[in-house]
């Protein structure tokens, strides 16, 4: 009884991750929005039924795959800042200076660069969809308003322009990171993301 008992979990996980590849490959070809429970069933080579025994909605299969770079990218954020930001939260208050602004973008190059070599079909999903990356987004723009209003020598009448400009670097932000990625080439990526990250010191007027 014990041996079916493991004989039939062992089945049940392979299932799970036949599931979870086919997500991967299709949310990679199609994005996320043209891919149906349907024709992930149909790749895993199961029923709808038996797929939404495993994964209640394609929201949940689509968190699952993407969970794990997300993991090792705010994992690294809070090692590097002490905790400072993180992608669990709101950023209220940075206290880094320029140098060490500087020092953390260059780092974080590197660390994109590798998380990206090791899951790039999961990072192009991510970046891809904007229901999924809307809350990056936010994060974002929200770290950027505080950067400026600790460091850059730039001067807002208000705090509602100084938030919208960080909106805007934010947006670029996002998609400059997402235009660095080359595929397969982890050194060239790395080298991309550090000029990208030099060339938003200048723009957030920050001293190099």
């Amino acid at each position: 009884k014990q041996e079916y008992i493991i004989v039939a979990q062992v089945l049940k996980e392979n299932v799970r991750s036949d599931i979870l590849n086919a997500a991967r490959e299709e949310m990679f070809l199609k994005g996320v929005r043209e891919t149906s429970m349907r024709d992930i069933a149909k790749v895993a080579q199961v029923t709808p039924g038996n797929l939404y025994r495993y994964f209640d909605s394609k929201e949940e299969i689509v968190f699952t795959i993407i969970h794990r770079p997300l993991l090792l990218l705010n994992k690294a954020i809070e090692d590097l800042t002490d905790f400072r930001i993180s992608l669990k939260k709101e950023v209220q208050k940075v206290g880094i200076t320029n140098e060490g602004i500087i020092d953390i973008l260059m780092k974080m190059a590197k660390i994109l660069a590798e998380v990206y070599s090791h899951y790039p079909k999961e990072m192009t999903i991510l970046m891809n969809d904007e229901n999924i990356n809307e809350h990056f987004k936010d994060w974002l723009t929200s770290l950027l308003a505080v950067l400026l209003k600790e460091n850059a020598r730039l001067n807002f009448s208000s705090d509602e322009l100084r938030d919208r400009y960080a909106l805007a670097v934010a947006v670029s932000v996002f998609y400059g990171i997402k235009e660095c990625f080359i595929r397969g080439d982890k050194e060239m990526t790395e080298e991309l993301l550090r000029n990208y990250f030099l060339s938003l010191v200048a723009l957030l007027k920050t001293e190099v």
